[in-house]
C-alpha cells in the first residue's frame, strides 16, 4: 500500500505534537504544494519552484524515513497498530455479542 506524503507528514506531526496538529500541518504541507503546482510550468518562476520543491520534497522524504526507524517513533507506531487492532477486535466481539441476544 501506498502512503501519500502527505499522509507521512501528518503522521509525523502526530507522533511529535499530536493527533489536532498534525492534521493541521498535513493541511499546510498540502497548500503549499498546491500553491507551487499552481504556478505554470513554462515560466522561469514555475520552473525554478518546481526543481526546489521536488529538492525539498526528496530532503522531506528522507527525514520522515529516517524518523520513522528510529527506535521511539517505532515503538510508538507498533504500540498504536496494537491499540487499534484491540479496539477492533473488542468492537467485533460486541457485534457478535448482541448478534447472539
Amino acid at each position: 500500500m501506498s502512503v501519500t506524503i502527505a499522509r507521512r507528514v501528518q503522521l509525523a506531526g502526530s507522533l511529535c505534537v499530536g493527533e489536532e496538529q498534525a492534521k493541521i500541518l498535513e493541511k499546510q504541507f498540502q497548500a503549499s504544494v498546491d500553491f507551487v503546482i499552481k504556478i505554470p510550468a513554462l515560466s522561469e518562476d514555475g520552473r525554478v519552484a518546481r526543481r526546489e520543491l521536488i529538492n525539498k520534497l526528496i530532503e522531506l522524504d528522507d527525514y520522515l524515513d529516517s524518523l520513522f526507524r528510529s527506535p521511539w517513533a517505532t515503538t510508538e507506531l507498533v504500540s498504536r497498530c496494537q491499540q487499534n487492532l484491540s479496539k477492533c477486535r473488542d468492537g467485533l466481539e460486541r457485534i457478535k455479542a448482541r448478534q447472539h441476544v
